[in-house]
C-alpha cells in the first residue's frame, strides 16, 4: 500500500499545475493552498510511520487464541489462498490505471485537459487521506493478522515484526474503495445524466469489493477489517470530490425578468373604436 499512496506525492504537482487553470463553467474547483499541502502531508503520513516507527506496545501472541475474536472473523483464520493474495495485489495495481483511463476518455467530452488534472489530483487526495487513516489505525490498534491464530502459517506470510499486528483495517480495501468511489463521484458530477455513470459505479465498486473479499480469502485480513476499510475509502472517495464541487449550473434558457401580464387597450380610430390586447 505504501508505494501506491506514494504515487500521490509524485503526481500531485503536475496534476495541480494542470488543474490550477480552470476554464469557465468547470463543475470542479481546486483550492491549491489547501489541496497540495493536504496531499503531500497525508501521503507522507501514510507510509513514513510504517518505515520509521513501531506500533504501540502490544503483547505478542503466536499462536493467538481464536476465542478472543468474534465468530464471523474466527471462521477465516484458516483461509490462506496464495492465488487470492496475488489477484488482490494485481487488482490494486489495475485500479489506478483504470482511473487514469476513465479521466483520459473524458477529454473529448470536456474539451480540456484541465478536467484530467483536477480528477487525478482529487483521486490522489482521497487515496492519500484513506491511506493516512488506515496507517494510523493499524499502528494504534495492533490487531494480529488471521494467520497469527494458527500454529503453522505459510512461511511467506509471517513478517516477524510489527507487520504481523497490522490487520485492522485493510489498507488494500480502503485504497480500492477510495479510487472506485472518487472516480465514480467525479464522473457523476461531470456527467450527471449520462447512463454510463451507472455502469462505472457498478464496475468500479465491484472491483473494489472483489479486492476486499480476496484479502480475506488470502488470509491477510478478517471480514471486519475489510468492511471498515471499505467504509474509510468510500467516505474519503465521496467526500473529497463533493467538497470541490462548484454551484450547479443552470443550462436552461434565460427567463425574462418579469412575466408579462395580459393587457387590453381601446383606441379611438377614424373608423370607430379598436381593441388591442397582449398576453
Amino acid at each position: 500500500m505504501a508505494w501506491l499512496v506514494g504515487i500521490s506525492l509524485l503526481c500531485a504537482m503536475p496534476a495541480l499545475t494542470i488543474a490550477n487553470t480552470p476554464p469557465p463553467q468547470q463543475p470542479i474547483r481546486i483550492y491549491p493552498h489547501i489541496d497540495l499541502p493536504l496531499v503531500v502531508v497525508s501521503a507522507a503520513l501514510s507510509y513514513i510511520p510504517t518505515m520509521l516507527l513501531a506500533p504501540l506496545p502490544h503483547d505478542d501472541c503466536f499462536p493467538c487464541d481464536p476465542a478472543t475474536i468474534n465468530p464471523l472473523d474466527r471462521s477465516t483464520i484458516h483461509w490462506q489462498s496464495a492465488h487470492s493474495n496475488t489477484i488482490s495485489n494485481a487488482l490494486i495495481v489495475f485500479q489506478p490505471l483504470m482511473a487514469v483511463g476513465v479521466s483520459l476518455a473524458q477529454i473529448p467530452r470536456t474539451g480540456s485537459a484541465v478536467a484530467l488534472g483536477q480528477d487525478l489530483l482529487l483521486m490522489f487526495e482521497a487515496v492519500a487521506l484513506a491511506g493516512m487513516t488506515t496507517t494510523f489505525l493499524k499502528l494504534t490498534i495492533n490487531r494480529p493478522r488471521p494467520y497469527m491464530y494458527v500454529a503453522d502459517p505459510p512461511m511467506s506470510y509471517r513478517h516477524y515484526d510489527e507487520g504481523d499486528y497490522t490487520s485492522f483495517p485493510s489498507g488494500h480495501t480502503a485504497i480500492a474503495f477510495a479510487i472506485a468511489t472518487s472516480m465514480s463521484t467525479l464522473y457523476t458530477i461531470r456527467h450527471p445524466r449520462a447512463p454510463s455513470r451507472i455502469w462505472l459505479w457498478a464496475v468500479a465498486v465491484g472491483i473494489a469489493s472483489t479486492t476486499g473479499i480476496l484479502r480475506v480469502y488470502a488470509g491477510k485480513h478478517f471480514w471486519t477489517d475489510t468492511i471498515i476499510g471499505a467504509g474509510i475509502g468510500t467516505a474519503f472517495g465521496v467526500l473529497v470530490p463533493m467538497l470541490h464541487r462548484t454551484a450547479k449550473r443552470d443550462n436552461s434558457p434565460p427567463r425574462t425578468q418579469q412575466r408579462q401580464r395580459p393587457r387590453a387597450h381601446i383606441h379611438a380610430a377614424p373608423t370607430g373604436l379598436m381593441l388591442h390586447a397582449s398576453f
